[in-house]
C-alpha cells in the first residue's frame, strides 16, 4: 500500500491493512531512529521507508488521524466475497 497508495482486497482484511497503515503513518510521523526501525521491520525495506518518511508523512504532517479510507467495491464472481479498496487520502 506504501508502493501504490491503494490496493483492493477482502474487506476483513482492508479493515485489518486500515490499522496497519494508520500506524505506519503515525510512526513516520514521528521521523526518531526508533520509529524508522519499527517500520522498517514491518515493511522489511529501506526503500520504502524511505517513502514512508519523506513523502507520506510529510503530507500528513497537520492532520491528527483518519489517514486512509475503505471503499467497498463490488463482490468476487468466484465466491461472492465483498472486496473494498484501501486508500490514502
Amino acid at each position: 500500500m506504501v508502493t501504490h497508495g491503494k490496493v483492493e482486497t477482502t474487506l476483513s482484511r482492508a479493515k485489518d491493512l486500515r490499522i496497519v497503515a494508520e500506524k505506519l503513518i503515525t510512526l513516520g510521523k514521528k521521523a526518531t531512529l526508533q520509529a524508522r526501525q519499527q517500520s522498517r521491520a514491518i515493511l522489511g525495506s529501506e526503500h520504502l521507508t524511505q517513502k514512508l518518511f519523506s513523502d507520506l508523512a510529510l503530507r500528513y504532517q497537520s492532520k491528527s488521524g483518519g489517514y486512509t479510507r475503505v471503499l467497498v467495491t463490488r463482490l468476487r464472481k468466484g465466491d461472492s466475497a465483498t472486496l473494498a479498496m484501501v486508500q490514502y487520502l
